[in-house]
This record gives C-alpha cells, sequence and structure tokens, in this order.
C-alpha cells in the first residue's frame, strides 16, 4: 500500500523551478528574430502549401478546406497576442464575403485553435524561457507523468513531421526528374503495397533526412539562418501560387456536385484538426528559448508574426486552389504544380516544384530542430536514458538522435503519405491543450510559477534599466507547502527609496526589517493593460471576497475545469459520431447535447467568479480564463474528429512511452533527489526538536 502511495506521489511531483536561474541559459544565446521566425514559418509554410492541404482538400473537406484553415489559424493568433486576433478576424470576414462561408470553415476552425494556442504559450514562455517547450510548462505546473505524456507525444510528432516532410521532399524532387527513380527501385525492389505500406522501398526520403541532421552536428545557428533564407524564397514562390490562382478563378468548383460541403460538418471538423499539425512551429520556436537573445520579448514576438503570417498565406492559397481547380482532380503527390499544369500554365510545374523543395527544406529543417531540444531537457530531468547530447557552444547535435532518426527514416521509407498524415496533428492538439489547462491551473493557484515583473513607480524606468542592483533578500526558501517551487517576492509601492535621484548605480532599496544581503536581476518589460480574467469588466468580484486565491478557491476551480473537460468531451463525441441523431431530433442525443452545453457554462461561471494570482506578469494570456477555455473546447472538438486509427497508433506509442517511464524515469528523475533532500532536512530538524533525556 505504501508502494502505491508513492507511486502516486511520483505522478504528481513538479519540476522545481528556481526563478534566479531561469535566465541562465546552457547554451550560447545566438538567435534572433529571423532565427525563430524562419523555424516558425519554415515549417508551416512546407508543410502546410505542400502536403496538408491538398490532403485535406481531396479527402476531408472538400472546397470547405478553407473554413478549417480559418479555424485552425485563429486558434494559432490567439495563442499569440491580441493584434493577431484582429487580423484573424479581418481576414475570417474577408475570405468569408468574397468566397462563401464553407470554404472558410476548415481554415478558420484551426486558424482560431492555434492563435488562442499562440497566447497560451506566449505566457509560459516568458515564465519558463527554457527548452523543451510545453514538456517544461507540464512539468512545473500539472506535474512529472503528464510532462512526460506530452513529452513523449511531441518527440512522436516530430518524428512524423520529419518523416512527411522527408516523404513529400522525395516526390517532389523525383518528379522534377520525371520519376526516374520511383520507377527505378519498384522495377528492382517491388513488393505488393497497401493503404499502409508502399509498394517499394523510399530511398530519397532517408537520404536528405541524413543530410539535414549533419547540418546540425555543424551548427544550429547555421541550419536557422538557411531556414530563414528558404522561408522568405518559399514566400515568394507562394505569392506566385495565389497570384496565378486569383487569374483563374471559377466559382463553379465550389458550386458544382457534389457541392461546397461534400464531406459534411465532421469533413470540416476533421479538415481542422489534420490542418492544426501547421501550426506546430510555435512549439520549434519556444523550444529555441534559451539559444535566443532576450527571449522575453523575442520569442512572443516571434511567435505572433509567423502565426499571423501563416495563417493569412495558407488561407490565400486554399482559396486559390479550391476556387481554380477542381478539388476532387487534386493528385495525391506533388498536388499543387500539377494542378496548374493541368491549367495550362506554361513552366508552373517546375516553378512551383523547386519552390516545394524550398518549403519542405525549411520544414525539415524546423521539425528535426525540435527533437534533440526536447530530448535534451528530459534527458536533463532524467526521465529519459540520456541518448541526445547537445554542444553549448553551437547549439548542434553532439551526438546524433539516432533512435528518432531512425524511426523517421524507416517510415518515410516504408509507409505511404496518406497514412503519415492521419498520424498527425494529435499531439500537437493534446500539448497544446495541456498548456491551456496549465494556464488556467497556475492562474488560479496562491503559488506563482516562474518569472514576473512589477513596477513600483511607471515614471522610473530609466532608474530600472540596470542589470544589477543591490536588493533585500526577498528569495524564500523551498518550502514543504509551496510544492517544491520557489516563491518570488518583489517589492511593493511601501519600500523607502534612498537616494532616489543619484546617477550612482549601485543605490540600496531599503525595505524596513530587512538585510541588504542579496541580488536582484531586473528584467526590462512592458506592462500590457490585457484584462486579468476575473478583473475584466465582463464578471467583477463581489466587494468582500478575497481577490487572492486560497487553497479552497484552487480546488474550486480546479474541479471545476476538470468537470468543464468531460463536458466537452461528451460535446465533441456527440457532435462527431451523433450529429445526425441529433438533427432528426433523437431524445438521448438531444439530452446529452443540452446538458453539456449547460455543464459547460455552469462550470465556465463557476471558474470566472474565483479569484487569480495577481502576480504581475512580464507577458499575460488576455481574457482568462475564457481564452483558455476556449483553445481546450476547440482542441478536443477536433481530436474527436480524428480517425480512431490514428488514436490506435498514438495509443501504441503512448504504451511503449509508459513502459520507459516506469522502467527508468520514475526511478530516476531529479526531483527524486529532491524529495529526499527534504525528508533528510525533515528528519534532522525532528531530530534537533527532541529534547535529550
Amino acid at each position: 500500500m505504501e508502494q502505491c502511495k508513492r507511486i502516486f506521489q511520483a505522478f504528481g511531483r513538479r519540476k522545481n523551478v528556481d526563478p534566479k536561474n531561469l535566465l541562465v541559459s546552457r547554451f550560447r544565446r545566438n538567435l534572433n528574430i529571423f532565427d525563430l521566425i524562419g523555424i516558425g514559418m519554415g515549417g508551416s509554410l512546407g508543410i502546410g502549401v505542400y502536403i496538408v492541404i491538398s490532403y485535406v482538400i481531396k479527402h476531408q473537406a472538400g472546397p470547405s478546406a478553407v473554413l478549417s484553415v480559418i479555424i485552425a489559424g485563429v486558434a494559432a493568433v490567439l495563442s499569440a497576442g491580441p493584434s493577431a486576433v484582429l487580423s484573424v478576424i479581418i481576414a475570417g470576414v474577408a475570405a468569408v464575403l468574397s468566397a462563401g462561408p464553407s470554404a472558410v470553415l476548415s481554415v478558420i476552425i484551426a486558424g482560431v485553435a492555434a492563435v488562442l494556442s499562440g497566447f497560451c504559450y506566449s505566457e509560459f514562455t516568458t515564465r519558463l524561457p527554457q527548452a523543451g517547450s510545453s514538456y517544461v510548462f507540464v512539468y512545473a505546473s500539472l506535474g512529472e507523468l503528464s510532462a512526460f505524456v506530452i513529452g513523449w507525444s511531441m518527440i512522436l510528432e516530430n518524428i512524423v513531421l520529419a518523416a512527411v516532410t522527408a516523404k513529400a521532399w522525395g516526390q517532389y524532387f523525383d518528379g522534377l526528374l520525371n520519376g526516374t527513380i520511383h520507377s527505378y527501385t519498384r522495377d528492382h525492389l517491388q513488393w505488393t503495397g497497401d493503404e499502409f505500406l508502399t509498394d517499394c522501398p523510399d530511398i530519397l526520403p532517408c537520404c536528405i533526412l541524413f543530410i539535414t541532421s549533419l547540418l546540425f552536428v555543424c551548427n544550429a545557428k547555421a541550419s536557422t539562418l538557411l531556414s530563414f533564407i528558404l522561408t522568405t524564397m518559399n514566400g515568394l514562390v507562394i505569392i506566385c501560387i495565389i497570384c496565378v490562382g486569383i487569374f483563374h478563378v471559377r466559382h463553379e468548383n465550389w458550386t458544382d456536385p457534389p457541392g461546397f460541403f461534400p464531406f459534411g460538418l465532421t469533413g470540416i471538423i476533421a479538415g481542422a484538426g489534420t490542418l492544426f499539425c501547421i501550426f506546430t512551429g510555435i512549439d520549434s520556436i519556444c523550444s529555441s528559448s534559451e539559444e535566443t537573445r532576450e527571449p522575453i520579448k523575442t520569442v512572443p514576438r516571434a511567435i505572433i508574426t509567423s502565426n499571423i503570417l501563416t495563417f493569412v498565406l495558407i488561407l490565400c492559397v486554399t482559396l486559390a486552389v479550391t476556387l481554380s481547380y477542381p478539388w476532387y482532380n487534386l493528385q495525391d503527390s506533388i498536388a499543387i504544380p500539377t494542378a496548374y499544369q493541368d491549367k495550362g500554365v506554361n513552366g508552373s510545374f517546375y516553378v512551383f516544384a523547386i519552390g516545394g523543395l524550398l518549403g519542405l527544406t525549411a520544414a525539415l529543417i524546423s521539425s528535426i530542430h525540435g527533437i534533440p531540444r526536447l530530448l535534451f531537457s528530459m534527458k536533463m530531468d532524467r526521465l529519459l536514458y540520456p541518448c541526445c547530447l547537445l554542444n553549448p557552444d553551437t547549439g548542434g547535435v553532439f551526438k546524433l538522435t539516432v533512435f528518432p532518426l531512425l524511426i523517421a527514416c524507416l517510415l518515410s521509407m516504408f509507409v505511404t503519405l496518406n497514412m503519415l498524415i492521419q498520424m498527425l496533428a494529435l499531439g500537437s492538439l493534446i500539448s497544446y491543450t495541456c498548456v491551456a489547462v496549465c494556464v488556467l491551473h497556475v492562474r488560479y493557484q496562491p503559488i506563482h510559477v516562474g518569472l514576473f515583473q512589477e513596477y513600483e513607480d511607471l515614471n522610473e524606468d530609466k532608474y530600472f534599466q540596470s542589470t544589477e542592483l543591490v536588493y533585500p533578500s526577498f528569495f524564500t526558501r523551498n518550502s514543504k507547502n509551496n510544492n517544491g517551487l520557489s516563491k518570488t517576492f518583489i517589492a511593493k509601492n511601501e519600500i523607502e527609496f534612498f537616494n532616489r535621484l543619484s546617477k550612482d548605480p549601485k543605490n540600496q532599496l531599503i525595505m524596513p526589517d530587512k538585510p541588504r544581503d542579496s541580488t536582484y536581476h531586473k528584467m526590462d518589460s512592458v506592462i500590457n493593460d490585457t484584462p486579468s480574467g476575473s478583473q475584466s469588466s465582463l464578471f467583477q468580484i463581489p466587494p468582500g471576497v478575497a481577490i487572492e486565491p486560497s487553497n479552497a478557491t484552487s480546488m474550486t476551480s480546479s474541479i471545476a475545469l476538470i468537470v468543464f473537460i468531460i463536458a466537452t468531451t461528451v460535446f465533441s463525441f456527440i457532435v462527431t459520431f451523433a450529429s445526425n441523431s441529433l438533427f432528426t431530433g433523437s431524445w438521448w442525443a438531444t439530452a446529452c447535447f443540452l446538458i453539456s452545453v449547460i455543464t459547460l457554462i455552469v462550470t465556465t461561471i463557476v471558474i470566472v467568479k474565483q479569484p487569480q494570482n495577481q502576480t504581475s506578469l512580464l507577458f499575460k494570456t488576455p481574457y482568462v480564463p475564457f481564452v483558455p477555455l476556449l483553445v481546450i473546447f476547440i482542441n478536443m472538438l477536433m481530436m474527436s474528429s480524428l480517425s480512431y486509427k490514428a488514436w490506435l497508433r498514438f495509443s501504441v506509442w503512448l504504451f511503449l512511452g509508459l513502459i520507459v517511464y516506469f522502467i527508468y524515469g520514475i526511478r530516476h528523475s531529479t526531483e527524486i533527489e529532491i524529495d529526499d533532500q527534504e525528508v533528510v532536512l525533515y528528519e534532522i530538524t525532528d531530530q534537533e526538536r527532541t529534547p535529550i533525556k
């Protein structure tokens, strides 16, 4: 019984976060905002334009794929920042007015989800600017088991992304050679294929994967710079695709049978779920926080910029392709160059195929970029065997991530492209959903996680520009009631200033009854005048009610959040699998639908009424809890639309990961040492208090 108790306690162990060391990087900080945009947009545009869009249009949503793109894009933009929301709304309205409602839906759904998720990512990136991204966020907020599941899921997501990108790259390259390589391989090494396995080994993807990995051995900075250059060139080709499509618009491509909704509502949602993998560049950007100059400012800006540009370009490409070419005639490989060639546009095949190679190369760099950083973070926490080492000076792979690279090579060599595409998105959706849950969790608990900022006087900006000030001690010790998280207290208005007008940077700030014995590192930041959830004008906390969360209010919000997730699950399954019964008036479907909707409304109100942690953050997700709850709702709706085969394959991968965790991770975690130290100190203290007889 005691052993089971210890195991369950291990599941909830949280990563020990020391705010004093969060900006101490283990790597050289040599990446700027252009490098991060190259990483984010490179992966998104290459995969989205040249692979996923054509698949969603032909197999899932038809012309209504535009709506799927919009939904995915809006979600990504909202996760990034307020201006992104405005851009997405403008783009979405324009698309609806000019193209029709259905064509815009799939794009809108995926876009909305990605934008909203970006806000949540931006907040946690400023809280915890470390390599590992969503894995680190979840580890510090929800616990060890949840973090391992997220980290393991994102490893699979990046491996499959690398395999899909390499597979498509090989098809585009072979297409420029008129299929010579594939024909030769099939003539000499052919076997019976099916929808899962290819009819012959695909050699080209393995070659490009190996070459791209060698680039990371040399220097991560060089690879990100190359990614930005390739992304810029690819952007010019994408603009050409849009412009050519505009001159070949035929509205009959939307109105002729089978019409605008050939796959119905289910197809639109399924298309949005598949399209969501386009916005995985957010995670790659966040994973580079430790290699970025001024990550507190640079990373959120890179997320916002890449999300907006990606969403707008993907939306425009979807509109151009569906309006200029019959969607049901699209090819499964090299779709866009072939479509424009069939339209009689001279030279378009080679121009757009070369653009595809540029975009897919940038996408491959982006997908491989995140794998070693995630493995490195999990290795440092001792949840995985040390299978990856990074060169701190160059940021490159010092010892190749042999196992993930080998899996990606095997998948790209033997599995069909359509089957690989079906495996995408699930890991990203789960990861982004958990980050939204983390935002809600830390906002409604009494303790604080990570970095934060607070100004005493807005007129003293220049006074605080120095990076190091002698300051009273305010870093508290780790205590038993704060779950191992260091808590930082910033001086309030009652601080007495002496010699405030002196130009000496060593001015001392005196707090009554506190020794001047510690150093305080102050960072530049921008105070955002965004609403802070419960304190917004929409829902005011009644007078007399505490505005700081307690253990009781934190528990109330947690229970309401769990009920909200359950109600969202029921709602999603009703919409996805019982929509026909719902439309025909089936009593059980109607009852489940109404109960889930009422539960969603009630739990949202309960969460809104709980007090939030009022600590000033360097970046805040606006309109909490509405934005994170909307992220959870949309993402779970898209997850329910994915095929059962995708869930089955993910379950197999997760089962293998749990075996690794229970055999190695749970017994070697770095948090065990911290727990053991606390136990030893507790026992020593008890012995000291025992009276000597």
